[in-house]
């Protein structure tokens, strides 16, 4: 085809309307920072890792690809793409899909962590899924660090309005990482399993590794049953059996709590109910009496106001944990009083007081199955929209003049929560232990008592004057008894020697000499 028939050929698709692909395909050296601005002139910046958003800014800004135009009209999902290469997506029917390494992105472009040797390809689609023609790839060819930005990662736009960009999770796991030690701990048990119990996100890389290396050789010391609660959902969550998996078991210690109507103390509920998070994730389901119990315990404790101990997080964890067993009566009513609670403690900023208990509430919903635009305050109000105004740029959660005990807590709560994970999701599932056989000394006992019992049953039933009338069928005896018995005989036959025959013998002689006797005299008087 020569040059000028191509052209007349572009020239009719344009003219009647038709479809001119594109497929465009660039390398970029990413950056860990870049501002990117939005359709409504407002600046947003990205730091402390390397992300999908920067790699196409530095496209953009080398003039590799032309005509791109990100939105933020949904805040809580980030800046996204509705241009790119001048070629506009008809947002009342098409979109640009994100893919990574040839698979669908789990994560929006402004949270997408990249890597050496990652492609990062947005398609047109409609929304019946079609690939309408466009594509454009970046190939990450190399890294490139700079210093981290000192401040929050907060963005200003026009006429006073201020914005945050969304909570960033590599950004947040960065910073954990940071903070472990080098045994691979976090300085105290507490910090430990809820790091740990992070993890189960999939979003921790070696954190997980470090934790299940210190934890198989040091197990912690624990007292409270919360405690086993707790430490039992972090091995579940890190791929560690909870009875075998470590030198200690952790969850018999929660089973023998149960006082037959609920688990450890009777004056609280927190115990209650962070025990069915490891229970149902270690053999035990809703038919189970502990199960079933301490959901009833559970029920119980709620107070008129949906409400556990008029407390966000207690309630937030209360919905999370009765999810998991919403079959069981009662449990459907108390979850939806429950989250009617939670709407009313809702501020203004979109927040439940803090990030943890915002955190724990953001799970809540994620468990409900509703979306948090279902729990809006107001413009941009939302509790994950909170929760990243509290992330800072160096990834941590709560201001950096905090202490570290606090941060590490509180992002570690946070991670799950703007992933949309509750616990529930996070922790693995295994078996119970199957018991070992019993010994054979021990089946011979149990074969004794049983005797002695039913003896002492059917005498227990009987008038006092029968009682020694009653003769009971054999037991059959053990084999060891058995061999016993038959050895006795045999040493028993062997020294008689006697026959029982021989006494008839001898009374025959007797009788036979006593007649003898009698017939003698009896014929001298003759």
């Amino acid at each position: 085809m020569s040059v000028r028939t191509l052209s007349v050929f572009l020239g009719l698709l344009l003219t009647f309307g038709l479809p001119v692909y594109a497929d465009t395909i660039v390398s970029v050296s990413v950056p860990d920072h870049c501002t990117v601005t939005d359709t409504d002139s407002v600046s947003h910046s990205y730091s402390g890792g390397y992300f999908g958003i920067c790699a196409l800014q530095t496209a953009v800004n080398s003039g590799s690809i032309s005509g791109v135009l990100f939105s933020n009209a949904f805040p809580a999902f980030g800046l996204f793409v509705t241009s790119v290469g001048g070629v506009a997506a008809d947002q009342s029917s098409q979109y640009w899909a994100l893919y990574q390494n040839g698979a669908f992105a789990s994560l929006g472009l402004s949270q997408l962590p990249v890597a050496v040797g990652d492609t990062v390809t947005l398609e047109l689609h409609n929304f019946s899924e079609e690939f309408l023609g466009s594509r454009f790839t970046l190939n990450i060819s190399s890294l490139i660090s700079t210093a981290p930005s000192p401040t929050p990662v907060v963005s200003s736009g026009s006429g006073g309005l201020t914005l945050h960009d969304p909570f960033t999770v590599p950004l947040a796991v960065n910073y954990l990482g940071t903070m472990e030690k080098s045994d691979g701990s976090f300085g105290s048990a507490l910090l430990d399993d809820w790091a740990a119990i992070m993890t189960g996100t999939g979003a921790a890389g070696d954190i997980q590794k470090r934790l299940i290396g210190y934890f198989s050789v040091r197990p912690p010391a624990l007292t409270s049953v919360t405690d086993f609660e707790r430490h039992a959902m972090a091995l579940e969550a890190l791929g560690v059996n909870p009875y075998n998996g470590t030198p200690v078991d952790y969850i018999t210690p929660i089973v023998k709590a149960f006082d037959g109507t609920q688990i450890g103390e009777s004056s609280l509920i927190n115990d209650d109910i962070f025990a069915l998070f490891p229970l149902l994730h270690a053999g035990y389901t809703a038919s189970d009496d502990i199960i079933q119990k301490t959901v009833a315990f559970i029920l119980a404790g709620q107070q008129k106001s949906g409400s556990w101990a008029d407390s966000v997080d207690i309630t937030a964890a209360a919905i999370q944990a009765l999810e998991t067993v919403r079959s069981l009566p009662g449990t459907d009513a108390a979850v939806r009083k429950a989250a009617q609670y939670l709407h009313a403690q809702q501020a203004t900023d979109g927040g439940f007081g803090n990030s943890q208990a915002t955190s724990w509430v953001l799970q809540a919903v994620s468990s409900l199955g509703e979306s948090v635009y279902d729990w809006n305050a107001g413009i941009y109000q939302m509790p994950d929209y909170y929760l990243a105004t509290k992330q800072y740029s160096d990834g941590g959660v709560e201001p950096q003049s905090s202490d570290m005990q606090t941060r590490v807590w509180a992002t570690a709560y946070a991670i799950p929560a703007a992933l949309a994970k509750p616990w529930d999701t996070l922790l693995q599932s295994f078996p119970k232990p199957v018991p070992a056989p019993a010994p054979e000394v021990a089946t011979t006992t149990s074969v004794t008592t049983s005797t002695e019992t039913t003896q002492t049953n059917i005498a227990a039933q009987l008038p006092t004057q029968q009682i020694n009338d009653v003769v009971l069928p054999a037991e059959p005896a053990p084999e060891a008894a058995t061999t016993t018995k038959l050895s006795q005989t045999a040493a028993a036959a062997a020294t008689q020697t006697t026959p029982a025959w021989d006494k008839k013998m001898w009374l025959w002689f007797f009788g036979l000499l006593l007649i003898f006797f009698l017939t003698y005299f009896l014929n001298r008087k003759k």
